[in-house]
């Protein structure tokens, strides 16, 4: 009967130290599972930022890149009246003196 009794304290002792021990591990893996958790909300948060800034750059590329067009397109108008200006006297005919100091190269001119 005493060996029976050691037998049974033996295993109830081992059980008690797995279950401890399976306890402390299952606290481990629930303490690394909310380090995860935290981790993964805090590189989504990190990606929709990321998102949200590449969507402004990409919302302002396209305001640059409409007012430069604007600016150019506005320029190219200022430019070709100034031109106009210059080589036309008020009869519609080309001014010999404007095109004489035209920076422009232009055979048509001197023949």
């Amino acid at each position: 009967v005493g060996a029976w009794d050691d037998v049974r304290r033996e295993y109830e002792k081992q059980a008690e130290t797995e279950w401890c021990r399976r306890r402390t591990e299952l606290g481990a893996l629930r303490m690394k599972e909310e380090e995860v958790a935290e981790e993964v909300k805090a590189l989504k948060d990190r990606l929709r930022k990321i998102k949200e800034e590449r969507h402004l750059a990409s919302e302002r590329h396209k305001e640059v890149v409409s007012a430069l067009r604007e600016g150019a397109e506005k320029r190219q108008e200022t430019l070709l009246m100034q031109l106009n200006e210059a080589y036309e006297d008020p009869n519609g005919r080309y001014n010999e003196a404007s095109v004489s100091r035209s920076p422009l190269p232009d055979d048509t001119f001197t023949q």
